[in-house]
């Protein structure tokens, strides 16, 4: 890959790339198919979960004084 001077590669090459790289892809479609299903299973369990902790530990809960509720239930 070409580099001009500042470190950032050539646009050429880079589009050079990524031709080579589909044209790679689609000579194996299964382990793409697998590939793309995997990665969409990934992005999609970290999503879940992240929703799931945002909204059960980072949120403050829907009160004014949500300490007080927690120290009245706690007595």
């Amino acid at each position: 890959m070409s580099v001009h001077l500042s470190g950032i590669p050539d646009m050429r090459s880079l589009i050079s790339h990524l031709r080579y790289t589909i044209r790679l892809l689609l000579k194996s479609p299964g382990f793409t198919i697998t590939t793309i299903l995997i990665m969409g299973l990934a992005i999609g369990a970290n999503t879940a979960i992240f929703s799931l902790v945002d909204a059960v530990l980072l949120q403050s809960l829907p009160y004014p004084d949500p300490g007080r509720l927690v120290a009245l239930l706690g007595d």
